[in-house]
């Protein structure tokens, strides 16, 4: 083996292995009609707040417009884990977003359950005009 291709499969293993490879989030976000079916409620709101309580977490709170499924009703705090491809939320965004409760009663989400901006929600919400 040259010393450049001991230099070229080095750094092909530093690139694999790197911070920003392993924060790398991959999913494969479903339909509207599987998201629906796999969370506890989903709501369309305005996040009022984001912050974060530890190094794995992030919390964010959400003025719900309109909720579907179970009725989550005025401001609801939604928790994402860092490692569990987090929801891309800011505040003043309006988002729809699919929660379960996690064992302690706390909502949670990811943007692998098919968390969305609005205004990128179109076929979504659409497809959730017709349920309740």
């Amino acid at each position: 083996m040259t010393i450049r291709n001991a230099a070229s499969i080095l750094l092909s293993v530093a690139a694999i292995l790197s911070p920003a490879a392993a924060d790398a989030c991959r999913c494969v976000s479903g339909t509207p009609a599987v998201s629906y079916r796999q969370a506890a409620a989903v709501m369309l709101g305005t996040v009022t707040d984001a912050r974060d309580p530890s190094a794995d977490e992030r919390a964010f709170t959400v003025t719900v417009e309109r909720s579907w499924k179970r009725p989550p009703k005025g401001m609801v705090t939604i928790h994402s884990t860092r490692s569990d491809c987090p929801a891309d939320v800011q505040p003043g965004e309006r988002h729809l977003i699919y929660v379960l409760r996690d064992t302690r009663g706390l909502w949670r989400t990811s943007s692998c359950r098919g968390d969305r901006r609005a205004a990128d929600s179109g076929p979504a919400l659409a497809w959730l005009a017709h349920r309740r």
